[in-house]
């Protein structure tokens, strides 16, 4: 039997990100109004500015290996402290880690931002689904209420659940946060 969050409605996009973090002053700020989601390979682009604000988040667009179609990938999410200079790295599948060419990207903005490399280390994602999307506004809605900290420590009542009862935990979560539905 097939994931039921395997369903192409639940793909998303650079604008489909852009559109829901506006829906939450808080989430759209941490990313600069959505100027902080892009393809891996623009990360080099990315100067955080020396201001007040003291979190960022980054969402990361992994082009798919074996898809012709660029729209296709996997998201990555970065929740950044500025004032720790800490970067924590969430792959809800863990598979980029694994990934060089894409760790090159990444090792390459926190050298450029000078900022320490953190991995959350955990897969919550079921393979078969295709919520990386709505795994990452989960993430970027539990930073932006709390600390860098506090958002590492989010992996130990992750770890707890399986699979297919936190993809609906984090739908319903993401849909209450950002007033949506999918």
């Amino acid at each position: 039997m097939s994931s039921p969050f395997a369903d192409s409605k639940y793909i998303t996009t650079i604008d489909n990100l852009r559109d829901i973090l506006q829906k939450c002053t808080l989430c759209n700020k941490l990313t600069l109004n959505g100027s902080l989601i892009m393809p891996c390979d623009k990360l080099s682009t990315i100067k955080l500015p020396n201001n007040k604000q003291k979190k960022y988040f980054l969402i990361i667009h992994v082009p798919s290996r074996s898809e012709s179609n660029n729209f296709l990938g996997h998201w990555l999410g970065c929740c950044i402290n500025t004032q720790t200079k800490q970067c924590l790295l969430v792959d809800s599948a863990n598979v980029v880690p694994s990934q060089t060419g894409t760790m090159h990207y990444i090792s390459n903005f926190c050298n450029a931002n000078r900022l320490t490399l953190l991995n959350f280390n955990l897969m919550f994602q079921d393979k078969s689904n295709v919520l990386c999307g709505q795994y990452q506004l989960y993430i970027c809605s539990i930073f932006s209420k709390r600390s860098l900290r506090q958002t590492l420590n989010l992996k130990y009542m992750l770890q707890k659940y399986n699979l297919k009862k936190l993809a609906y935990f984090i739908i319903q979560q993401v849909e209450r946060h950002f007033h949506i539905k999918f």
